[in-house]
C-alpha cells in the first residue's frame, strides 16, 4: 500500500536569531542624481555567508562574493537612472551557504541633473574680479 503524505507549508523555519543582520549605507526616501554610487554593507550571521546580491527594481545588478565568511563588511556599487523612472527600488540581499537568504529594500528618488548655474552674490560686487579659467577660493 502506498502511503502519500502532503509536504509541509514550510519546509524549513530557520530561528530568528540565526538570520544574517546587515546594515548598509543606504536608507529609504534617498534622493540621487542618475549615476553610479558605492554600496557598503556590514554583515553578520552564525552561519558562513556567500554572496550579497544588488537589484534594482527587481532585476539583477551586481553580485559581491562574501568569501564564507560569519562576519565583515563587503563593498559593491549600484545605479540609477532616469530612464528606469524617477522612483527606484534598490534590493540588497544576503545568502548563506545553505541558500538561505535575508533582504531588505531601499527607494530611492532618481534626480533630474541640476544644469543650472551657481549664482554667487557678495555684499559688494565692485570690489570682486573673477576671471575665467582661474581658481577662486570663497571662505
Amino acid at each position: 500500500m502506498l502511503t502519500v503524505v502532503a509536504p509541509p507549508e514550510t519546509i524549513c523555519d530557520r530561528p530568528a536569531e540565526s538570520v544574517p543582520q546587515f546594515t548598509s549605507n543606504l536608507s529609504d526616501d534617498l534622493e540621487l542624481f542618475s549615476g553610479i554610487y558605492p554600496l557598503e554593507i556590514d554583515f553578520k550571521s552564525e552561519h558562513a555567508m556567500k554572496e550579497a546580491q544588488v537589484l534594482i527594481n527587481d532585476v539583477f545588478y551586481r553580485s559581491v562574493d562574501l568569501n564564507n565568511a560569519k562576519e565583515g563588511k563587503a563593498k559593491a556599487e549600484f545605479g540609477v537612472s532616469i530612464s528606469g523612472g524617477t522612483s527606484q527600488i534598490v534590493t540588497v540581499r544576503l545568502i548563506d551557504t545553505y541558500g538561505f537568504s535575508t533582504s531588505r529594500n531601499y527607494r530611492i528618488k532618481v534626480l533630474d541633473q541640476d544644469n543650472t548655474a551657481p549664482i554667487i552674490q557678495t555684499k559688494d560686487p565692485s570690489q570682486i574680479t573673477i576671471t575665467s579659467g582661474e581658481l577662486l577660493t570663497l571662505s
